[in-house]
């Protein structure tokens, strides 16, 4: 390039220009890189004065400190949370040990009115877009293991049909009293600790927190020091979120196929059916872990006619406990509607006192 062509070209195009700006090009463009173009209008395509435009100012810098402080604090409160939840697993894991080893008969056992008390939950719909539709709960006391699984079904949506639900209590209430029966069912009994057992439990508890009930907000749990041994000073319920072993992939009606656990087709998606399926495979891998610690030992209650026999034999029975079919609930809701309107033809439709004779 000649000395009399390189004074027809712009200053700013000049090869050496190019080159530089190049070379700091990737040092602007992440933070004006809208106002690129019209800063180098403003300054006529002076690099000086174009590069002085991307100086910083005082609110600049505030602004990014401030926004480096949130991103570190919201940083610190998802790792605070998570080692909270390790520790809750942690304490799950130990619940399921004591029941193994209660199982079985090892020494040092607990007795079955000190071991905690296990609680499956299940949501259906969606929390924030066409609302929570159904809350489902299963509940299994080792001390009353002869009441089996007590199952729960609570419908929030008029759309929810009762004959899907195959176990125990079905009731339809508002929404505005989900977050209440939530907290009184998990409270209980606050000398007894529980232990919230789950299949892919994440999205359950994330809706627990939406609804204003979430697990490490619980007076019981956070406002007293944990004590491993249940007949200590401060006894505390565990609210724990025990993830069941599965493999990868697995749905909950996989993981049933996995453990060989009867079903019905079409009983899936709805809460109380859920919670009392994810029951019944908690209970299969807890006996599944109790035969393996037999073989291993080669004694224990399995073996052995101990009070804790029955309560192995109790558990593999209620785990593998097969469900009522959907025609057989209809037929006894039928049944039910009929008596009912036998009472009402007898005693007057208003609910009328009979008169004798």
């Amino acid at each position: 390039m000649t000395p009399q062509s390189q004074q027809t070209i712009p200053k700013h195009l000049l090869p050496t220009t190019s080159i530089k700006l190049k070379q700091r090009r990737w040092r602007q463009a992440w933070y004006h890189d809208k106002e690129r173009e019209s800063l180098r209008e403003m300054w006529h395509h002076d690099i000086k004065a174009y590069l002085a435009g991307f100086r910083l100012s005082d609110a600049d810098h505030d602004q990014i400190i401030e926004q480096g402080m949130a991103a570190f604090t919201t940083l610190l409160i998802r790792m605070l949370k998570h080692a909270q939840f390790a520790d809750y697993e942690r304490r799950g894991h130990t619940a399921c040990a004591d029941l193994v080893t209660t199982m079985t008969s090892q020494p040092n056992s607990l007795p079955p009115s000190d071991l905690p008390i296990f609680i499956a939950i299940d949501f259906e719909g969606e929390v924030h877009n066409r609302g929570i539709t159904e809350f489902g709960l299963a509940r299994l006391h080792p001390q009353n293991l002869q009441s089996g699984i007590q199952g729960m079904d609570l419908a929030l949506s008029s759309k929810r049909s009762r004959g899907k639900f195959l176990f125990g209590e079905y009731v339809r209430i508002d929404s505005v009293q989900l977050p209440d029966v939530i907290r009184n069912e998990l409270r209980g009994d606050k000398r007894r600790k529980m232990v919230l057992v789950g299949h892919s439990i994440s999205s359950e508890l994330h809706t627990m927190r939406v609804l204003g009930v979430p697990i490490e907000a619980f007076e019981n749990v956070v406002g007293s020091k944990f004590s491993s041994s249940p007949t200590g000073p401060n006894p505390v319920i565990w609210l724990l979120a025990l993830y069941l072993p599965r493999l990868k992939g697995f749905s909950l009606q996989g993981l049933l196929d996995h453990l060989q656990i009867g079903y019905e087709d079409n009983t899936f998606h709805c809460a109380g059916n859920d919670a009392y399926y994810t029951m019944q495979a908690f209970l299969a891998l807890m006996v599944h872990r109790a035969d393996g610690v037999t073989r291993k030992t080669g004694s224990g209650a399995v073996a052995c006619g101990d009070p804790e026999t029955r309560m192995y034999e109790r558990i593999k029975e209620l785990a593998w406990k097969k469900a009522l079919l959907k025609r057989e609930v209809r037929s006894r809701m039928d049944a039910e509607a009929y008596r009912k309107d036998g009472q009402e033809d007898e005693c007057g439709v208003f609910g009328g006192m009979c008169e004798d004779g």
